[in-house]
């Protein structure tokens, strides 16, 4: 993993003061390396991934010490770096729909983010929580549940859930889901709409791919369509594996620092995106997805409109192309 000096500079101011270095009046242990030596070890973890003790290792620091390191870094990233940000306001949801056409050529409009679920392998959890974190992959790992937008940054996350947790569930369970629903503060303004895949259950402002036993051309079209926008959520799930090596072998800590560790790589990549230092090495993450087809069972009249909704969108996205192709 690379990183201009310029970046890792802006990094460490805002990382610092939520930093102890050597001598602070603080109550607890003083810290034995210095701040941006902490920091550095840190970066070294998750840009390299493998175990911690290759760390130890190479700096010459107690696997104690290297401990209370790593803790007290990925608290600070957590902190000191700028938070998500979903678009909240009508303004911002209008300017993240006008990205997603003018960055990724997007046929339909209104789309405001793409959701989806990525897997991260994790060391054997404690017993008692073995089967929560058993995936269908066959491995122990928990599940990255992310939105981003047309430049690969993430808007919202949840992070360091079970593994065995299907997408459409770990989603309907979030307070954002429960947010939208309420119709008092509902985050999604009229047209804005998220794509997903076909491990989602539709909703009117969620448009999944037509399953394969319904599809005609013209359906098949749309599902192109949507597919061809859905594969920027594959691509950031990508980069964020590919630079923060970390997430893509085993995690080397405690299943309880996962989460902290997911977030903070998730935070650095949209803070590195911001500062535009790219990278353009990715890795496959598509393969670890959850890609089966939800079952849309329930057949409410809220379904029954949201089937409406896709109906009229193949309908029209097949007319805008045969007529643009025939002029």
């Amino acid at each position: 993993m690379r990183m201009h000096k310029v970046t890792f500079a802006a990094h460490y101011d805002k990382v610092r003061p939520h930093l102890r270095r050597p001598g602070d009046c603080v109550v607890g242990r003083y810290p034995t390396v210095r701040p941006r030596i902490g920091l550095l070890l840190v970066l070294y973890l998750l840009a390299h991934g493998g175990e911690q003790l290759v760390v130890c290792g190479l700096a010459d620091v107690a696997e104690a010490t290297f401990s209370g390191i790593l803790r007290e870094v990925l608290a600070a990233l957590n902190k000191g770096l700028p938070r998500l940000h979903f678009p909240s306001t009508e303004t911002e949801q209008a300017a993240s729909a006008s990205d997603f056409v003018a960055h990724l050529g997007a046929r339909n409009a209104g789309v405001v983010g793409v959701i989806d679920g990525t897997l991260i392998r994790i060391n054997t959890p404690p017993a008692a929580y073995k089967l929560g974190f058993n995936t269908r992959k066959c491995f122990y790992g928990v599940m990255l549940l992310a939105m981003v937008d047309a430049q690969k940054r993430f808007s919202w996350t949840r992070s360091g859930l079970r593994g065995s947790l299907a997408d459409s569930r770990a989603f309907q369970e979030s307070s954002w889901y429960d947010q939208h629903l309420s119709s008092a503060s509902r985050v999604l303004f009229s047209c804005a709409v998220i794509l997903a895949d076909g491990g989602f259950a539709l909703e009117e402002w969620l448009l999944k791919p037509i399953p394969q036993n319904q599809l005609n051309e013209k359906r098949r079209f749309v599902n192109h369509c949507l597919s061809s926008t859905r594969a920027v959520v594959e691509c950031a799930f990508g980069l964020l594996k590919g630079r923060w090596r970390i997430l893509h072998g085993t995690v080397s800590a405690e299943t309880e620092l996962v989460p902290e560790i997911v977030d903070a790589c998730v935070l650095f990549h949209n803070f590195m995106l911001a500062e535009e230092d790219n990278w353009g090495h990715t890795v496959d993450a598509s393969a670890e997805g959850v890609h089966d087809v939800h079952p849309d069972v329930g057949v409410t009249e809220s379904y029954r409109r949201a089937i409406r909704l896709r109906d009229n969108l193949v309908d029209a996205l097949w007319d805008a192309h045969h007529g643009s192709c025939a002029i």
